[in-house]
């Protein structure tokens, strides 16, 4: 997988940011970044009304599983606070996202909406 560096205006060092290619590593990054394991993930999920295993979590970042319920799909998004596009395409402008694919905001300047 292709690693380069990223600058976000509200980070003041530069993020190794992993250029994700699949739903499935994008997928595991989110997981990743709050620190879930695929069982705590299907945990939050199940919470959620969604029957859900940790091995099935596994089966989607592993790119084994390409066309999930759509329930289940959106209580991924939710509770990631992402979009299904996000999941599905990732960022199409990778200053779009920041590092756990939530939305940046822009203000109208055409700026980042974020402070330094």
């Amino acid at each position: 997988m292709l690693q380069c560096d990223v600058n976000y205006a509200s980070v003041s060092a530069a993020l190794p940011f992993a250029l994700m290619e699949t739903m499935g590593d994008r997928i595991r990054m989110l997981r990743k970044s709050r620190t879930l394991s695929q069982e705590a993930l299907a945990e939050k999920l199940r919470a959620r009304g969604v029957q859900i295993t940790g091995n099935a979590i596994s089966q989607w970042e592993r790119d084994e599983v390409h066309n999930p319920k759509l329930k289940t799909f959106l209580a991924l998004a939710a509770e990631f606070q992402t979009s299904m596009d996000y999941l599905v395409h990732g960022a199409s402008d990778p200053t779009a996202r920041d590092s756990a694919g939530k939305s940046r905001k822009r203000n109208p300047e055409g700026g980042s909406g974020n402070k330094a």
